[in-house]
């Protein structure tokens, strides 16, 4: 990844990605992952799940003018669980820029777990240290991270530095 910041049109692209996959978007915002990886899975469908409204909102209208119809947005925190989100259900699960800012990451890769189908994959990418947001306590720990998945029974399928600032992993489940 050559590039300072995050590309999801790049990292998708060395995803294997089925048109039939069911995906789900942990804060997903405004969609920046979402529709690019809609747009992947034309026969299939993307949750794409925030706990804020107005990005959600923007989602919707923006994946309109761009006639990508196969998004679910929906209004939930994470930490409390996708209720709407069945056990085995998605084939991928994204987390994105969302840990750095969780109370607690063991409840949102609970969830993660829970949603994720056998075989299915995680990718996680949050930033790492010498970020332009000046993150310093809130960044996550990677190391940690990787122990409580594997624990879980998971194996890394990559780790890479997604960009200048980001650290990202793939789990299979």
């Amino acid at each position: 990844m050559q590039n300072e910041f995050l590309n999801p049109q790049e990292i998708l692209n060395t995803l294997t990605i089925k048109p039939t996959m069911i995906a789900c978007d942990f804060g997903c915002g405004a969609g920046g992952w979402t529709i690019p990886l809609a747009e992947m899975v034309p026969s299939g469908m993307v949750y794409a799940v925030d706990i804020l409204e107005e990005p959600l909102s923007f989602l919707i209208a923006n994946a309109k003018r761009q006639n990508v119809n196969n998004i679910k947005p929906i209004l939930s925190d994470i930490e409390k669980g996708v209720k709407i989100i069945n056990n085995d259900e998605v084939d991928l699960v994204f987390i994105i820029n969302t840990l750095f800012q969780s109370d607690d990451i063991e409840l949102i890769l609970n969830e993660a777990d829970r949603i994720l189908k056998k075989k299915g994959l995680m990718f996680i990418a949050d930033w790492k240290d010498g970020n332009p947001m000046g993150l310093k306590n809130e960044l996550i720990k990677f190391e940690i991270i990787k122990k409580n998945i594997i624990e879980k029974g998971y194996s890394i399928e990559k780790e890479f530095d997604a960009g200048q600032y980001h650290r990202a992993l793939i789990f299979k489940k």
